[in-house]
């Protein structure tokens, strides 16, 4: 297993891994959350089986050590063998039994052997489009492998059919095929790649004004929750006081894609308003809010860049970028690869985050919410949206070959 920055291995550099518990109420002023300062730098994988409750627990990267009893001190670093005793805490706390001792393979292997899909713990870990699996904590540490039976006590993998590998072993796409026909339970795991049959991709400029969005447009959209109106071509909010959400009927060819839009947003002037647009990937395809959704806040309450996960309208924070001002115009990206979870606004970036809750849904959607229209209001328009599709090359355990 591999943990590296951008350019370099992360070698001595202390990255404290906390196990942390949710803390918030869910909603969109105070969505759930680890136990953070909630800057920018910081990270966490949720291991919550239900993201609209707060029991459960979750992996925390912090850019500086923290001291707050509430957290679980786990490690300093990647490669770092746990004492018995904080491995023991977590098992506890997780209600597994972990076979690996180094941290990197306990990750692994609890996002892999560990997860479930029928509700009673997090989802397991899945492959982008790429054919890999990855692993973010904090934006810092990236960690891509397959996933493979641990053996226990070695930092590595036993294959049936191809015999041990420990871990920053290359395998061929010939080899996962081959592995493929040897565990075919593990290849449905693994989710190996194929090119997409039909890619979609489409764009929206609100050709139509008027209070119709499900016709006349480039694209067909529903209004799921209260009215939005399209003047001046652009998308804004009919009426204050309440959140609007949307999504477009036009459905993607894999839940791998991203969506790109511009907010024009305004900055109310009585105390405690806000204005806020965002843009969201995975919507599922009902009039209930469940999407990984990038959000734009302006107003007096405070201005923030966020990246969320709703799951039935119940608000968890992935990453922030920062509290600054977003600005009047901010260029907003979302996109859903696998488990990665990637998102922009104004400039400021969030992730990648690894989360394993929403998977499936193949709609993007909208949000806008207005508060004060003495100013005018928060818009969105130019959207852009489009499957992510597998890039050719040899497929490995760490990354794609050429």
């Amino acid at each position: 297993m591999k943990w590296t920055t951008e350019n370099d291995p992360i070698g001595g550099l202390l990255m404290p891994i906390y196990l942390s518990p949710i803390i918030g109420s869910g909603t969109a002023d105070d969505a759930f959350t680890p136990v953070w300062p909630g800057g920018p730098g910081e990270g966490w994988i949720d291991l919550r089986p239900d993201g609209t409750q707060a029991a459960g627990r979750g992996l925390l990267y912090l850019p500086v050590p923290s001291s707050d009893p509430r957290l679980d001190f786990l490690a300093d670093q990647p490669t770092e063998t746990l004492t018995v005793s904080r491995r023991t805490r977590l098992q506890n706390a997780l209600s597994v039994t972990v076979s690996a001792s180094r941290l990197d393979a306990i990750v692994m292997e609890l996002l892999t052997v560990h997860a479930r899909t029928d509700g009673t713990r997090w989802r397991p870990l899945r492959p982008t489009a790429h054919g890999d699996l990855e692993i973010w904590l904090g934006g810092l540490a990236r960690v891509a492998e397959a996933p493979l039976t641990l053996r226990a006590g070695q930092p590595g993998f036993w294959i049936a059919g191809l015999g041990w590998l420990p871990f920053g072993a290359r395998l061929s796409r010939r080899a996962l095929l081959r592995l493929a026909l040897v565990v075919p339970t593990m290849a449905a795991l693994l989710g190996l790649p194929r090119p997409l049959d039909a890619a979609v991709s489409g764009s929206e400029e609100w050709p139509t004004n008027g209070t119709t969005i499900s016709t006349g447009q480039d694209q067909p959209w529903n209004e799921d929750t209260n009215d939005a109106e399209v003047s001046g071509n652009v998308l804004r909010a009919t009426a204050t006081g309440a959140a609007r959400h949307g999504r477009c009927l036009t459905i993607l060819a894999t839940d791998n894609h991203e969506h790109r839009a511009t907010a024009t947003l305004v900055r109310p002037v009585g105390v405690g308003l806000n204005s806020r647009a965002g843009i969201g990937v995975r919507k599922v395809d009902s009039t209930v809010l469940t999407a990984y959704v990038v959000l734009a806040s302006r107003g007096q309450a405070g201005d923030l860049r966020l990246l969320r996960k709703v799951v039935a309208g119940v608000n968890t924070t992935l990453a922030t970028s920062d509290t600054n001002d977003p600005g009047s115009q901010a260029a907003l990206l979302c996109r859903a690869n696998g488990s990665s979870i990637y998102g922009e606004v104004g400039g400021g970036i969030f992730g990648p985050v690894t989360d394993m809750a929403i998977t499936g849904n193949r709609q993007v959607s909208y949000y806008l919410l207005q508060v004060d229209e003495t100013l005018g209001d928060s818009t969105l328009d130019g959207h852009t949206f489009r499957d992510i599709g597998p890039r050719p090359g040899t497929r490995t355990l760490l990354g794609v070959g050429t």
